[in-house]
């Protein structure tokens, strides 16, 4: 009977432990989606920067100013630290009116390939001017067209690598990790040591780049049959977004170890709560069995029996009018 009144026991631990797994897996989903979040709004304001820069300088540029002026204004925009690779001003045929390219970051007059150079420029006047991300030899890159006036455009190269590898640098723990990914979910910069094979075909990139520009996160096993954990949020500047990955099983780990650690705690509860019903079993019946013994005893003429108890209780009081009704039996029995 002990045993059929801890069921309900058993079931409500059952329930809070349930419950207590969804919660914790429900805060590290959480948790994963504000640092995708966080690095996605740091993304951007990291592009709104440069894309502020490059306003300020379009609007010297259509000022009344000589050549030497707008050269040394263009050199301006590339000098060191700018994070700019180069600036050129152009016709819209493509042909080059001026040019000026960083003095720091190597490879800067080849960053992007002559076609995608032109393809880019084209897309370019079609929407009057915008921002987009092209892979050139040196890496990822983000280029930005902006009308100057009469058919001239200014073109603003920035490489994008360093920014990738900062994103890609940030850890969750020791196996998560951020990773930024353009509109066709290839890796700007893969995190060291991880090469995300097939990346863009994940259910988690899948995921984000038909998110329709919201956040979200889930779980999923990735091609190596690895089950991780994931959560993303746009970075509209590049048509891309920002990806945050830790497996499974550490993600989950503080919820397992709470799990576990109150599982021990249910089962001591049990055991403790069974022995004690045990004990109290047996200080209940010990009397009630002495008292059925001395009775068998008495029914076999053994009138010498005598239950002795000292429980301070209507069954110490039983045991004493046992005692005395023996003795009279054997005074009746001389």
């Amino acid at each position: 009977m002990g045993a059929l009144a801890l069921i309900p026991v058993l079931f409500l631990s059952w329930r809070i432990l349930q419950s207590n797994k969804a919660a914790v897996q429900g805060a590290v989903l959480e948790l994963h989606v504000k640092l995708a979040e966080k690095t996605a709004v740091q993304v951007e304001d990291w592009i709104d920067s440069i894309d502020s820069r490059v306003k300020i300088a379009i609007v010297g540029l259509k000022a009344r100013m000589d050549w030497a002026d707008k050269k040394e204004l263009t050199r301006a925009l590339v000098e060191a630290g700018s994070g700019v690779a180069s600036v050129t001003l152009l016709r819209d045929n493509g042909g080059a009116i001026l040019e000026a390219f960083s003095p720091v970051l190597t490879g800067a007059s080849t960053a992007i390939e002559v076609k995608d150079a032109q393809d880019s420029l084209r897309r370019a006047i079609r929407s009057g001017g915008g921002a987009e991300l092209v892979h050139g030899p040196a890496g990822p890159m983000l280029v930005l067209h902006r009308p100057i006036q009469g058919g001239i455009y200014a073109r603003v190269v920035v490489p994008l690598r360093a920014l990738a590898e900062r994103v890609a640098a940030q850890r969750v723990g020791g196996t998560g990790f951020a990773v930024l990914v353009d509109s066709q979910g290839r890796a700007l910069a893969l995190p060291e040591g991880r090469p995300l094979a097939g990346l863009e075909t994940w259910q988690i990139t899948r995921a984000a780049l038909t998110s329709g520009g919201s956040i979200g996160s889930s779980e999923f096993v990735d091609p190596q049959g690895v089950a991780r954990v994931g959560s993303y949020a746009p970075v509209p500047g590049l048509g891309g977004a920002v990806l945050v990955l830790q497996t499974r099983e550490e993600a989950y780990l503080a919820s397992s170890d709470a799990r576990r650690a109150a599982g021990w705690a249910v089962l001591v509860t049990l055991f403790v709560s069974l022995l004690a019903a045990f004990l109290l079993a047996r200080a209940l019946t010990s009397p009630l069995l002495a008292l059925t013994r001395a009775a068998e005893a008495v029914a076999r003429g053994d009138f010498l029996a005598r239950v002795d108890l000292s429980t301070g209780d209507e069954l110490q009081k039983l045991a004493e009018t046992f005692n005395t009704m023996t003795a009279r039996l054997r005074s009746y029995s001389v």
